[in-house]
């Protein structure tokens, strides 16, 4: 065997396993799986997307099985989500949104790093669950399809979008938020993007590219207020970001006709 050959096989061999190292800190990253990967330093934000669509499929279950009561299969498929995710973006979202409620730079660093949730909180998570509820038992109700490639499709394009955006926005020194964003590159950013592109170029439902930007410009809209406030992003906001796009990407085609 030439010595080109076997470099060729031993490139091949070294990019598999740094795809399935990337694949596995996404599932342990985004989901309640104990999962170990050799990669301690990994983010895994190359792979969101494509863990964002399995765990839509997985919660999108219950909207098949249960078509016929849509509130019901809807509370049951945003219940398993939360399951599969440890809620750990929900708190991020009650955070986000307590620092957001208080005054002065000094009181939303407070505010945010206080385990206790506040009224911000609360209202947040409720309003959040409250639209991710009714708006996927409205599509289910008029269509079961509709209902389960709504799902999956918000699902992926909220997971992808934390990973897409990580290396373009000022992190704080430390904590998660400093180790994701610095432990992502650009390269990983752009195939997050690239595989929810695919997604929703390839999905059988009208209205996801439409939804899919509505949820970008929400996402987005969570990163600049972060900004504005406290001059960086934690991993609190990432959260915040994959809460209010997956609602948003919902909601949008809910309304749509």
């Amino acid at each position: 065997m030439h010595a080109t050959e076997l470099a060729v096989r031993g490139s091949a061999t070294g990019l598999v396993r740094r795809l399935w190292d990337e694949l596995l800190a996404a599932i342990a990253l985004l989901t309640a799986l104990p999962v170990t990967t050799a990669a301690k330093g990994r983010t895994g934000a190359a792979a969101f997307g494509l863990v964002g669509c399995a765990l839509g499929s997985v919660a999108a279950v219950p909207l098949v099985v249960a078509s016929e009561r849509p509130f019901v299969a809807a509370a049951l498929a945003i219940a398993l989500l939360a399951v599969a995710d440890r809620a750990l973006h929900l708190d991020g979202l009650a955070d986000v949104a307590d620092g957001f409620a208080a005054i002065g730079r000094d009181a939303a660093e407070r505010a945010r790093s206080d385990p206790r949730v506040g009224a911000a909180g609360a209202a947040a998570i409720a309003l959040v669950l409250l639209v991710d509820l009714t708006s996927l038992a409205a599509l289910v109700e008029s269509d079961v399809a509709t209902g389960v490639w709504s799902l999956v499709v918000a699902t992926a394009v909220s997971r992808g979008l934390a990973g897409a955006s990580a290396p373009w926005v000022p992190t704080r020194t430390s904590g998660f938020g400093s180790w994701f964003g610095r432990g992502t590159s650009r390269a990983a950013a752009a195939v997050a993007a690239g595989s929810v592109l695919v997604l929703v170029f390839l999905v059988p439902l009208p209205g996801a590219k439409a939804a899919a930007v509505a949820a970008l410009i929400a996402g987005a809209a969570v990163l600049a207020l972060a900004v504005r406030q406290l001059g960086s992003v934690g991993g609190d906001d990432f959260g915040a970001l994959i809460e209010l796009s997956f609602a948003t990407a919902l909601a949008f085609q809910a309304v749509t006709p």
